[in-house]
Formats: structure tokens, sequence, C-alpha cells
């Protein structure tokens, strides 16, 4: 899973335990109509969820799970489910979403009942299980690109470049971007790409096939 979005479905967990609060002070106030409303909504947010770590980890769900299981094909489903790239963690982490959506439901389902506050009781502990299984989700290498513009200044980052080259957790890569130097006229204008002038060991991407909204690194260098 890239960095970032681990990252950012971490950082949900304080949202998603805050809505199941605020689940269970409409329930204890009995405004039902508010509970509701917050359960469709974190209910989305935990299938988006979903959607991202199954995006992230390659997953290939089997529309026949169900009945693999009660045949007794589950474990050559799983193996299925392994083979298409879908790591234990990432499927776990799933399969606990699902789970909280079917207490999400059986809450909304009674919610005047006695039971409404123990479903969300069990709500809580399962996030805090979905966020250990996504914590244990294996992260993809750090993503480090440096944009150099003169090359003659390459200098001021290669013992970093290298570091981050001979890093087995890193990807490091080299992209120069082009530059223009300003003359004394308004139009005095000259745009320089020195992309052929850094050391042969170095291997560079040219600006125009890298793309920062795709790549999204989590480390950039540039030059002052």
């Amino acid at each position: 899973m890239r960095r970032y979005i681990k990252k950012q479905l971490c950082g949900l967990q304080g949202t998603l335990l805050g809505a199941l609060g605020a689940v269970r002070t409409s329930l204890q106030r009995r405004r039902y109509g508010d509970a509701y409303r917050i359960l469709t909504e974190l209910q989305q947010a935990l299938i988006e969820a979903g959607g991202v770590i199954e995006r992230e980890e390659n997953i290939c769900q089997d529309a026949g799970t169900g009945a693999d299981a009660q045949s007794g094909n589950a474990g050559e489903n799983e193996r299925r489910e392994d083979a298409a790239g879908m790591g234990k963690s990432g499927r776990e982490a799933v399969r606990t979403l699902e789970t909280i959506c079917e207490v999400l439901y059986a809450i909304a389902k009674d919610m005047e009942g006695k039971t409404a506050l123990s479903y969300v009781r069990q709500a809580e502990r399962l996030l805090s299980d979905y966020s250990a299984r996504l914590k244990d989700i294996p992260e993809d290498k750090l993503k480090v690109v440096f944009f150099p513009y003169k090359a003659s200044m390459w200098t001021a980052f290669e013992s970093i470049w290298q570091e981050a080259a001979a890093d087995k957790e890193c990807e490091a890569k080299v992209v120069p971007i082009p530059y223009c130097d300003f003359g004394e006229g308004a139009g005095d204008v000259k745009w320089n790409y020195e992309i052929d002038k850094y050391p042969p060991y170095v291997p560079v991407i040219p600006f125009d096939r890298y793309s920062l909204r795709e790549e999204m690194p989590d480390i950039a260098f540039i030059h002052n």
C-alpha cells in the first residue's frame, strides 16, 4: 500500500470513532433521525475505505465467496485471493469493515430496542480491530524524487541520492527540470534543459515523462 494512502486511512480512525460516539448520543437522546443519518454516512465512509484498500492491495473479490465457504472450498477461494495479490492484513481489514457495516445495519433496524447501544460498543471494538489490521498492511517503498535544474549543482544532491538509491526501502528517481535565464530586455529569455549533462551513472527521467499526480512521491528535493 502506498504510504500516503495508508496515512490517510489511519487518520480517518478518529473521525469514525467520533461518528459512533455521535450515534450513541443520538440514541440516548432518542434522536433517531439524527442517528439514522449518521449511520448512513458512516456506512458509506466504511464502504469507500474498503474500496481504497482493495484497490491498493490489488484485491480480487470473488462473487461466490459465500458459496465456496459453504461448499467446503473456502481454502481454494483464499488461495485465489492471495494469488491475485491480496495480503492477509488487507483481506482481514476489508472483512472487518464488512462486519462493522453489518453491525451498523443492525443498529438502524432496531434503534429503539435494548440492543442498539450494545451494537454501538461492538462496532467500536471492531473499529479498533480494523485499525490494527490496517497498521499491519505492508507499505510500498518510500518514494524519493530529485528535481535538479542545473547539472553543475547536482553535487549538492548526489550524496543524498546515493544513500536513497542504495536503500532497499526507497525508490529514488532523478527528474531534471528546465530553467530559464533572463536577459536585460523584456523578451530576452533563454530556456535551458541540461538532462544530457548529468553523470552517466545517474539514471535520469525526462520531466515530461514523470507525473506528480500519479507518482505522489513521499519526499521531493529541489534546489533553491
